[in-house]
């Protein structure tokens, strides 16, 4: 067992020494019991990463100047930060994230970019303490960001979380529960209980209104109302609501969640409403929208009699897939090529349009074809 204590004044020993030393290590983890880690949030865009939006600067997104608070300790960026974004040159879909993060091996917190991650989780142990500022999606070969890329983490207490004050802020409903409970013991307390001096009797076992601990005083039922409405006034009951709140101290509603659980139910498509070329055959085929993420797996075959040539640019549908699969810029997509023995195979240039019709060019013809492919739609 030990015991710790501080802060107090230090006496000089008679050798110059002192018997009360404290380093910046104990003053931060004295300071970290009363202010909760994350990102200020008085004004609302601390530290927020926005697209820079310039034509010149396509892969440029900007953190805005503000504070946070880690472990105890502080930072500050006093102006607008700009950071370049990697071009994607992989065939896959690129998740970057930016982060506040402390490093006490190095004694300071600054902000950094991560590229390429497998987990966007922020780490969190002896040495380091990060604040995942936002997750930026990088998708192959674009030509630029965009501002739906980018994804606001601070609000998210798992990945960063607002400093909203020095004291936790109690849970409402367990805190409406316990008066409830109360309220209810007292009740069946009181039953045959009252005397002819009824209103008397009443008053007291209610007690004084001054003692009520909520701001109004002037009566129990404007209490109750005052507490009710601090809670529905501040509940957002849908997704569109809760994108467009900037401010801390709302709840959500049960119906919120069940709106995003129905936006990202897998959603199967049929084969049918791609329209393929009538001159392939279709064995194999599945397409699913997660979201905005949709997943396509086919295998191609030529029919007999159909010629390809090598490097030579071909249409793959007859018409356009469905709006809602549609990728918001041109997106390159997976597809190899093998003969029908389904040997060595050859990887093709592919890729679906804004407009919905899928296109692929190899640099060797074969009768054989597969698409694994992931895209983002609009």
């Amino acid at each position: 067992m030990a015991e710790k204590s501080g802060f107090f004044n230090a006496r000089e020993a008679e050798d110059g020494t002192y018997d009360r030393e404290y380093d910046a290590e104990q003053f931060a983890e004295y300071f970290a019991n009363f202010i909760s880690n994350g990102v200020y949030a008085n004004p609302a865009n601390q530290l927020k990463v926005v697209f820079d939006d310039s034509p010149n600067k396509p892969f440029v997104v900007i953190v805005r100047k503000g504070k946070a608070y880690i472990d105890g300790y502080w930072y500050e960026l006093t102006e607008d930060m700009e950071i370049t974004i990697p071009v994607n040159t992989k065939a896959y879909i690129v998740k970057d994230v930016i982060r506040c993060t402390l490093d006490k091996s190095e004694r300071k917190v600054s902000i950094v970019l991560e590229e390429d991650v497998i987990s966007d989780h922020p780490t969190n142990n002896n040495n380091r303490h990060d604040l995942i500022l936002s997750t930026i999606i990088v998708q192959p070969n674009a030509s630029k960001l965009n501002a739906e890329d980018i994804t606001d983490k601070r609000p998210d207490k798992t990945y960063c979380g607002f400093v909203t004050g020095v004291i936790d802020q109690i849970d409402t409903t367990e805190l409406f529960q316990q008066y409830d409970e109360t309220f209810q013991t007292w009740f069946n307390e009181m039953k045959g209980q009252l005397s002819t001096d009824a209103a008397g009797n009443l008053q007291t076992q209610i007690g004084l209104l001054s003692n009520l601990k909520t701001i109004v005083k002037d009566s129990i039922v404007n209490a109750i109302n005052s507490l009710y409405d601090s809670i529905i006034g501040k509940t957002l009951k849908t997704l569109e609501e809760v994108s467009s709140n900037t401010e801390q101290g709302y709840y959500v509603d049960a119906l919120v969640v069940d709106e995003l659980n129905k936006k990202t139910d897998a959603c199967e498509y049929p084969l049918s409403s791609f329209s393929f070329q009538t001159f392939y055959d279709i064995p194999t085929f599945s397409c699913y929208k997660i979201g905005r993420i949709v997943l396509l797996n086919a295998s191609i075959i030529l029919k007999a009699g159909t010629t390809f040539f090598a490097d030579n640019l071909y249409l793959l549908t007859s018409g356009s897939i469905p709006e809602e699969l549609r990728p918001k810029s041109m997106a390159n997509i997976d597809m190899w090529g093998c003969n029908s023995s389904y040997g060595k195979t050859v990887k093709c240039s592919a890729y679906v349009t804004d407009d919905g019709n899928i296109k692929f060019s190899a640099p060797t013809a074969h009768s054989y074809y597969k698409i694994n492919a992931i895209w983002v739609c609009k």
